[in-house]
């Protein structure tokens, strides 16, 4: 699918894979939408966790498609859908090589632990429990990596059962992409599915015995709680487990209700969207704090992205994530600030998280 999608020249382009091994591919667009449509046809997009900056110019705030082709595989079955009679080229692998030239962090080591110490006064002060503040790497390439040689190079070296990987091509030149361990909400019917996924660890034991990492996890199961109970006439949820994404550890918690008469996916996603997990918690005065002190220009990045039709939604929170514009790739990543939190540690962490992209830059240059 992906040799299929990088021979075409016509766009936007979209790629998913989640974590049932439902893959999609699809390309051009019969209609798009500036928002959410109310639409028996599946449509593909998503949107920004904040308003949109220079960085992000391609990228509407948000933005749906149906496309004129589609190719779908579930359990085996293929099902291929041509909107308009376009013919597609034959898939054509090229092989393509860059080369790192330049790294560039935002904000610097100084500045975000300002912003971690800032955020804590405000934790110590009682107005939060928890804010996610984000960090961008900037690479600078001496030509363009396809979005698609990037994406085949981090399925060769990620659980693909662990992840969701996906891709928005919206022009030649801006794509984003990534691999991400967070599902915002899946629905069939009137089924609705999320999960809690919060702390982060290199050893899976010291997501039940980190005092810290355990507040930063209840944050988002008492968010999804109180969501559910508002959303759905019943719920449950399982025990809290850890798993694996790339080479760290989460804590998760899956939670599943039937809905209340009437909840569209667009409201669903304004629920839902933006989780503790990359938000924080309270909720309005996490997003405050973020707006106050962060300075990587989120973009799309942490915002909803994925598909739905009449039957059936799911959305992915796109993190562990990449923008390619140009010869430009800038990496995205964030952590969880609680009490007990120290900026190194956090700091190292942001490390870890971008290093899935960053080794498969790494390996497909020169």
């Amino acid at each position: 699918m992906l040799d299929l999608l990088e021979a075409q020249d016509f766009f936007p382009k979209f790629y998913w894979e989640d974590r049932s091994g439902v893959s999609i591919a699809a390309c051009g667009a019969v209609k798009e939408w500036n928002e959410l449509p109310e639409t028996n046809e599946r449509v593909y997009g998503g949107m920004s966790f904040c308003h949109n900056s220079a960085l992000w110019q391609e990228f509407p705030e948000t933005y749906f498609f149906l496309p004129a082709f589609e190719l779908r595989e579930e359990a085996g079955k293929i099902q291929r859908i041509n909107r308009t009679g376009i013919a597609l080229k034959d898939p054509l692998v090229l092989p393509t090589q860059h080369q790192i030239l330049s790294t560039k962090q935002t904000p610097s080591y100084d500045a975000w632990h300002a912003q971690v110490e800032e955020a804590l006064i405000h934790i110590a002060k009682g107005s939060l429990e928890k804010v996610v503040l984000a960090r961008r790497v900037e690479l600078q390439l001496d030509q363009a990596v396809s979005p698609w040689t990037l994406l085949k190079q981090l399925k060769k070296t990620i659980t693909q059962n662990s992840v969701t990987f996906f891709c928005l091509q919206i022009s030649p030149t801006a794509a984003f992409l990534g691999a991400t361990p967070e599902l915002l909400y899946k629905r069939h019917g009137t089924t609705l599915q999320s999960e809690a996924v919060a702390a982060t660890t290199l050893i899976p034991e010291e997501l039940f015995h980190c005092e810290k990492k355990q507040r930063e996890f209840f944050c988002v199961t008492k968010e999804l709680q109180t969501l559910f109970s508002h959303l759905c006439t019943e719920y449950n949820a399982t025990n809290p487990s850890p798993r694996r994404s790339a080479q760290l550890f989460h804590l998760t918690q899956q939670f599943s209700g039937i809905l209340k008469p009437f909840y569209r996916d667009s409201l669903l996603l304004g629920q839902l969207h933006p989780t503790s997990a990359i938000g924080g918690y309270p909720k309005k005065a996490a997003l405050k704090t973020i707006l106050s002190l962060e300075s990587c220009e989120r973009g799309w990045y942490s915002g909803p992205i994925g598909w739905k039709d009449l039957e059936t939604a799911q959305f992915c929170v796109a993190i562990r994530s990449v923008l390619l514009r140009g010869t430009s790739a800038h990496l995205f990543s964030g952590t969880g600030i609680v009490a007990g939190s120290d900026p190194l540690d956090e700091w190292e962490e942001l490390n870890q998280k971008i290093k899935p992209i960053q080794d498969a830059l790494a390996a497909t240059s020169y």
